[in-house]
Formats: structure tokens, sequence, C-alpha cells
């Protein structure tokens, strides 16, 4: 910590960068299981109060609701209410193996449940933005490229270190980027999928 304390204050911020890259590469799997443990104590916590003789009628429903809830939160990601839900899992099911769930998982913030029908929006903003995304992911991928062969070809310490720090940044970027789009690739294709379905 005091080394990246240094570094900070004398300004070397790209080490800083690159140091705190290659620690959340190292500790992100404490950070998932942290996230994990308490989605387990929601559930465990659910668990007991249905114990409870004295919770009936609609109460427990309710219980029961949010505890079949959060096992799908937690098993399939789904974070929505038990019609919404079953939707999805039926539209899943008719496609017969066509398209894989995970696409189901991804494109879950562009679906809209109404009125009992499972329905894809995708907006045009949202689709200039995830073009705009598509070519930057392009120009990181390229800058990754590049600025790791200059830091090998011409190697020195005061100019290699500074090249391989912009090629990590460029390729959080990218990471960050194909982890954003799949998403609405994903809802892209569960749309078509539904239109064709509805056409039939």
């Amino acid at each position: 910590m005091q080394f990246l304390i240094k570094n900070y204050n004398n300004g070397n911020y790209l080490i800083v960068v690159f140091m705190l890259m290659v620690l959340l590469a190292f500790k992100y799997k404490a950070i998932i299981e942290f996230f994990d443990s308490r989605k387990k104590v929601k559930i465990s916590k659910i668990e007991e109060a249905l114990k409870c003789e004295k919770i009936v009628g609609i109460e427990r429903e309710l219980l029961e609701n949010e505890l079949a809830n959060e096992y799908f939160k937690v098993t399939l990601g789904l974070n929505v209410e038990k019609e919404f839900r079953e939707a999805i899992i039926n539209a899943h099911k008719n496609t017969k193996g066509e398209i894989a769930f995970r696409h189901f998982q991804r494109g879950l913030t562009f679906f809209d449940f109404s009125e009992g029908v499972l329905v894809v929006k995708i907006s045009k903003i949202e689709y200039m933005v995830s073009v705009l995304n598509a070519l930057i992911l392009a120009f990181s991928y390229f800058s990754f490229i590049a600025f790791l062969l200059y830091g090998i070809i011409d190697f020195s310490w005061a100019k290699s270190i500074p090249a391989f720090g912009f090629s990590a940044f460029c390729l959080v970027v990218c990471i960050f980027l194909m982890y954003d789009l799949r998403h609405i690739i994903s809802a892209k294709k569960v749309k078509k999928y539904l239109a064709k379905n509805k056409k039939e």
C-alpha cells in the first residue's frame, strides 16, 4: 500500500493503475466470494423466517416467492418476479435448443414483460451506443497490440514501462467493452427469435 501511495504522490499514475489492475486480477475471486456470501446470508435469513409458524397466509407466500427469487438470482441470474421469470423460461423452452439460455440471461436488461407478453426493447440510442462501443473496442484492441509491440521491440525501462501500462489499460478497456456488448448481442438474438416465432 505504501508503494502505491509513494508512486501516486510522485505522479507515477501509470504504475499505480498497473499495480491496481494486477491486484484486482489476483483478488477477483475473493471479491466474487464476498458478494456470493452476502446472497447466501439473505437466503438463510428468509429460510429461518419461514420456519416461524406465526408467519402464515399472504406473508408466508411473499417470503416463499422471495426465496424462489433469490435462488433463481444466485443460480440463473434472473432477478425478476415469478411471472416474468416463467415467461423467460417458457420462451427459452420454445426455442428447443436453438438459442442457449445464457442469451436470455445476458439480454435480461433489454426485456420487458407487459400484459403477460415477453418483448425485447432496444432503443435507437442503445443501438448507437453499442456501435460506438464496438468502434472503441476495435481501436482499444489495436492500441493494446501497438503499445505492447512498441514496449517489446524498442525495449528500455524508461519507454517500455509506460508502454506496457498503456497496453494494460487498453486491455482492460477491451475486456470491459466486450463484457458490456455481449448483453445487447444476446438481446438481439432473442429479439430475432421472438419476431420469427411471432410470424409463424
